[in-house]
């Protein structure tokens, strides 16, 4: 299932959490600071090729909700770029309440490709509606996916690792949730 690798980030962003119970309420504050940016090293055969960065720059008022912007951003160093330039931006919007998203955001620049899409979650409809640009004529504008209706729990790839920053862990425990992405609806199950 593409784009799910976004999950690998939850792995690198948990280092003090342990999964299975939620631990935020309705006065808890989320379990990151905005500001909060952590960097790692991207190699390739063990060449240091770039580096990935999880942040959380703003908290805005999105869609008429106040929001936290979580964005993963991928870039080549100036070697790999000179032969392939990378710079690619992924971006979750979430509600600041209850970490719904309300929008994701996929913007990728691979050497000539180029194509953006975005995940407008509609949470009174429960309708998620996908849009897409390729970039393949000048002035293409977003076209319509499809629209894929969502439950009452759903996370898109970005914000499922703020979700599983919420869950304390335990060993032998199974943690599981829906993602929206590649126009579906995911299960996402593990047992720790």
């Amino acid at each position: 299932m593409p784009g799910l690798h976004l999950l690998l980030w939850a792995g690198l962003s948990l280092p003090n959490i342990f999964p299975g119970e939620r631990i935020l309420n309705d006065h808890s504050p989320a379990p990151w600071k905005v500001g909060e940016q952590l960097v790692y090293g991207v190699s390739w055969t063990g060449i240091n090729v770039g580096q990935a960065i999880l942040q959380v720059p703003v908290r805005k008022v999105f869609g008429g909700r106040p929001c936290y912007l979580i964005q993963a951003l991928t870039r080549g160093n100036r070697f790999i770029n000179s032969i392939y330039k990378v710079e690619d931006r992924v971006e979750s919007w979430v509600d600041t309440h209850n970490l719904q998203p309300l929008r994701f955001s996929k913007i990728l620049r691979e050497g000539h490709y180029k194509k953006d899409e975005h995940i407008d979650f509609d949470w009174a409809a429960r309708i998620a509606t996908y849009r897409r640009r390729k970039w393949k004529e000048p002035g293409e504008v977003y076209k319509l996916l499809g629209e894929v209706p969502f439950g009452p729990q759903v996370h898109d790839p970005l914000s499922s690792i703020c979700y599983l920053r919420l869950l304390k862990f335990g060993v032998g425990n199974t943690v599981s949730l829906i993602v929206n992405t590649d126009k579906g609806n995911w299960e996402i199950r593990a047992t720790i």
